[in-house]
């Protein structure tokens, strides 16, 4: 077949055999190198600015540890009781702090919310919008782990005080 080509269609032959070989080595052999380079290289940049972020937070590691312990301290440690008693004492203070008054209190059998067991307790409280969101915000924020399964609010003819009717949940896991 090379026997009826001139010299000229031989080298343009030549030449574009190997521009062929050239860019089939490109796309399957270097594309493929530079690829998993640039790909271990943002993982290299992630890692490192994770340890940076790491390194950070053991800087400071003295500062969180103390503002964790002011923050315990500040809590009350009660020794264990009856846990009925303590989440009825625990939302008679919130309530007290809140600025809302309770009107009735009743405490449910143990229920379950999803997959936790726990206690529910029912409450009746008379009070200003400020109060109930005063209530509501230090109900979950509680360290008793309080959860708010049902909040019912109506507002009062005779007064400018709200109702709410609030069924409040303690996980006992």
């Amino acid at each position: 077949m090379f026997k009826f080509l001139s010299k000229r269609e031989k080298v343009i032959l030549s030449v574009t055999g190997v521009v062929i070989l050239f860019a089939v080595l490109y796309n399957f052999l270097i594309s493929a190198i530079i690829e998993k380079y640039s790909l271990l290289d943002n993982q290299v940049k992630i890692e490192k600015a994770r340890l940076i972020k790491y390194k950070q937070i053991l800087m400071r590691k003295p500062a969180i540890e103390s503002k964790y312990a002011a923050l315990y301290s500040n809590h009350e440690v009660k020794p264990l009781g009856d846990p009925c008693v303590t989440l009825l004492s625990e939302l008679e203070r919130l309530a007290v702090n809140a600025g809302v008054r309770i009107i009735d209190i009743r405490p449910q059998a143990d229920s379950a919310l999803g997959n936790n067991k726990g206690m529910s307790v029912d409450l009746r409280l008379d009070g200003t919008m400020e109060g109930f969101i005063k209530f509501l915000y230090d109900t979950e924020k509680s360290f008793n782990l309080l959860t708010v399964k049902r909040f019912q609010l109506s507002a009062r003819s005779s007064t400018s005080n709200l109702e709410a009717s609030i069924s409040i949940f303690q996980s006992q896991d």
